[in-house]
């Protein structure tokens, strides 16, 4: 009996020992994992060096600009009249070019005061694409922001005056707020990874309602505004998701916590994965329940290409900065060709119903 006895427990311990090591090495390896995938993210960052080392100063100064950036002002703006004239079969020509106006110049602050405020941080010092590197003066591109800024908030408040319609106005008035919470001080609401969902609300809801109303001042914004203004949230702040990718070794230097920062390059790939796919699931719903009109189910096919093409090349280059960089262009692709068949298929269902 007490040899028996001594036999089980002896052999209970060695049980327990070995359970014991295979946790600690599992525990281990874990995070032997988690440390080789950012040295990984570290090195291909450090070792490929920023995309546009060595650039010409033209396509330092084409980057800077960022021609296509603007498309997230545009494209909330064309969906919004869009909207308005699949309900109404309206189209006010002389607001519509002057919010086109007003909305490049808030895009120009946006972009331009965004470099100043990142000068402050150091998180761009390794950015030759940026304007205060370029121009060697933060004061001189702040001076040059806030005039645009305040010629965009005049001209909105024209047409929003013309129209007669104030929410226009404190739309607006309010995603300009959002605009400079997400990147000026004392705020910087983008460094504690809060920037996507401030850029979902700014260029979704707020901007695409308010360029439906300027249209159709003092009418309720209905479902099918709303619907469409949710898959533009998507696409612009896919954009933003994307931008990150490439600067995850400086964003962590300077406490910056992006979603990539937050999720490392792999998890935040499969993160963008799930964002496409719930853009086209939402809207197959939105067709379904007829707060879009089937046209715009139709429509949306060609994007899906370039949608997949977004996804596996982020899967592929996650890791990669100096090819991954690419990935936040082929962003703003995507989301100018889902705005555009969005469009098409309002501009459709409408021509059919006249």
């Amino acid at each position: 009996g007490p040899r028996v006895a001594a036999m089980a427990m002896a052999m209970a311990t060695a049980r327990f020992a070995t359970n014991a090591r295979t946790t600690v090495r599992s525990r281990r390896d874990r995070r032997s994992g988690r440390k080789k995938e950012r040295d990984r993210n570290g090195t291909a960052n450090a070792g490929n060096g920023h995309a546009l080392e060595g650039a010409s100063s033209a396509k330092l100064w084409f980057m800077a600009v960022k021609p296509p950036m603007y498309s997230v002002a545009i494209v909330p703006l064309c969906v919004g009249a869009a909207c308005a004239k699949f309900c109404a079969a309206k189209f006010e020509t002389a607001r519509f070019w002057m919010a086109m106006l007003g909305c490049v110049l808030t895009i120009a602050w946006l972009n331009l005061s965004n470099d100043a405020f990142d000068a402050d941080t150091g998180v761009d010092v390794n950015k030759p694409e940026s304007v205060v590197n370029l121009l060697g003066s933060k004061n001189l591109v702040l001076a040059i922001a806030w005039t645009s800024l305040l010629v965009g908030i005049y001209l909105f408040l024209r047409i929003s005056t013309q129209a007669g319609d104030p929410s226009v106005l404190l739309k607006l008035l309010l995603a300009i707020l959002l605009g400079y919470m997400y990147q000026g001080p004392p705020f910087r609401l983008s460094y504690k990874g809060l920037g996507e969902p401030i850029c979902f609300l700014t260029f979704g809801p707020l901007a695409t309602s308010a360029f439906f109303s300027l249209q159709l001042p003092g009418q309720p914004v209905p479902w099918t505004t709303w619907a469409a203004s949710v898959l533009v949230g998507i696409t612009t702040s896919v954009i933003l998701f994307c931008s990150h990718f490439h600067q995850i070794v400086e964003d962590r230097a300077v406490n910056k916590f992006s979603p990539i920062v937050r999720l490392g390059t792999k998890r935040a790939a499969e993160v963008l994965q799930w964002s496409v796919g719930t853009f086209y699931a939402l809207q197959v719903v939105f067709c379904t329940i007829g707060w879009l009109p089937i046209t715009c189910g139709a429509t949306m096919l060609p994007g899906m290409v370039l949608g997949k093409k977004l996804v596996d090349f982020v899967h592929t280059k996650h890791d990669l900065a100096r090819e991954v960089f690419v990935s936040k262009y082929i962003a703003v692709r995507w989301h100018s060709l889902q705005g555009l068949l969005l469009v098409a298929g309002l501009l459709w269902a409408g021509r059919l119903s006249a």
